[in-house]
C-alpha cells in the first residue's frame, strides 16, 4: 500500500497561524529625533544635525538606552590605535642605567667677587658619559640656590671637574652661583636618586633634612674643600689647584 505524501492542509494552518501571529505583533521603532530619518539598510536614525550629540539605540522587546558622545573623539580603527601605542612606546627614551657619583671637591668661596673661578670635582664612571643633576642648598630655609644637569665623564681617574678648569660651566645661568655657607652640595642620578650629601659649616637645618649627609668644615676665603678617600671626611686647604693635585690630596687625605 503507498502512503500518502499529501500535507497541504496542514502547510495552509501553519502559514495562516504565522501570518496571524505578524499581524498581531507588528515590529514598530519610535521617530528618529529632531527629525532625522532611518537608514534602509540597517534602521537606525541617520543624518543627525552636526550639533547632535545624542543617540538613541532600539532594540525589539527592550527599553531605549540613550548614550552620550564625545564630539571631539575622532574615531579611529583597531590598526590605528596599535599603531599610536608602538609610536608612543618608541618615543620614550631608554631607562637610566644606576651609577655612583660622588662630591670629593669644592671650590666654593674665591677671593674677592664670587666668580668663574669656582668648581666642583665629582667622582663618576670611568669613560661613562652620565646626566648627574647637583642641586645647591641654602642653610637659611633648605631652599634650592642651584639646580643644574650636567652631561658628565669621568677620566681615567673618574674624576670629573665642572665649573672653572673643566668642560661645562657650574652656573649654567651666569657665574658666582656657588654660595660660601653653610650649604649644602647634593648630588642626585636616575629618577632623582640622591648620590651624595655634602654640607660645609655647622647648620642643624640642613643635617636634620638631609640625614646621613657628610659634613665638611666652613671654607675661608681661597680655601678649597677636598675629600678623603679613606672615609668620606673632609678638610679644608689652599686653592684653587689642579685635579691632579686635588687627586692627590684625596688619595692621601692631607692639605699638604
Amino acid at each position: 500500500m503507498q502512503r500518502s505524501t499529501s500535507n497541504t492542509p496542514l502547510r495552509s494552518a501553519l502559514v495562516l497561524c504565522a501570518c496571524a501571529l505578524c499581524a498581531c505583533a507588528p515590529l514598530t521603532r519610535p521617530p528618529c529625533p529632531d527629525g532625522a530619518s532611518r537608514a534602509a539598510h540597517n534602521g537606525l536614525c541617520a543624518n543627525l544635525p552636526p550639533d547632535h550629540n545624542t543617540a538613541t539605540a532600539v532594540d525589539a522587546g527592550a527599553a531605549d538606552t540613550t548614550f552620550t558622545a564625545d564630539a571631539d573623539v575622532d574615531e579611529h580603527t583597531v590598526e590605528d590605535v596599535d599603531a599610536n601605542l608602538w609610536d608612543t612606546f618608541e618615543d620614550v627614551p631608554p631607562s637610566c642605567e644606576p651609577f655612583d657619583a660622588t662630591v670629593i671637591a669644592a671650590f666654593v668661596n674665591p677671593a674677592g667677587a664670587d666668580g668663574a673661578d669656582e668648581f666642583v670635582v665629582v667622582r663618576v664612571p670611568v669613560g661613562r658619559e652620565v646626566n648627574l643633576r647637583i642641586i645647591g642648598l641654602n642653610g637659611s630655609d633648605g631652599s634650592a640656590w642651584l639646580d643644574e644637569s650636567y652631561p658628565v665623564a669621568g677620566d681615567v681617574r673618574g674624576l670629573a671637574r665642572i665649573g672653572a678648569g673643566g668642560i661645562l660651566p657650574i652656573c649654567m645661568s651666569g657665574n658666582g652661583c656657588l654660595q660660601n655657607g653653610p650649604d649644602a652640595l647634593t648630588l642626585r642620578g636616575c629618577a632623582g636618586t640622591l648620590l651624595d650629601a655634602v654640607i660645609y659649616g655647622d647648620n642643624a637645618l640642613l643635617s636634620a633634612r638631609l640625614g646621613d649627609a657628610r659634613q665638611a668644615p666652613m671654607p675661608g676665603e681661597s680655601e678649597l674643600l677636598v675629600s678623603c678617600a679613606a672615609d668620606g671626611s673632609w678638610f679644608a686647604t689652599p686653592g684653587p689647584l689642579t685635579d691632579e693635585e686635588i687627586a692627590g690630596l684625596h688619595g692621601n687625605c692631607t692639605g699638604e
